[in-house]
């Protein structure tokens, strides 16, 4: 895993971790069809989404549609 950490929402919690280095990685760690939130990019299409492990690939999701208690807790953390 890199050392880029991402924020993912998962059971209702936030999650902070490393970003996988490939999709074996994001496979093995339960992190596809999450919401998430990567700080380490600056536009919207890539610092929100989730990744889909079935078709290998990041699906853009705008930030008024993610979860309200996601966005509640990342504006919180100062990472919105």
């Amino acid at each position: 895993m890199s050392t880029r950490e991402a924020y993912f929402w998962k059971q209702k919690q936030v999650i902070k971790l490393p970003v996988p280095d490939d999709w074996e990685d994001l496979i093995a760690a339960d992190l596809s069809r999450l919401f998430s939130v990567d700080p380490g990019y600056s536009k919207d299409h890539f610092r929100y989404g989730f990744w889909n492990g079935s078709k290998r690939k990041w699906v853009h999701v705008p930030i008024d549609q993610f979860p309200p208690e996601f966005r509640m807790h990342l504006l919180l953390m100062g990472v919105s």
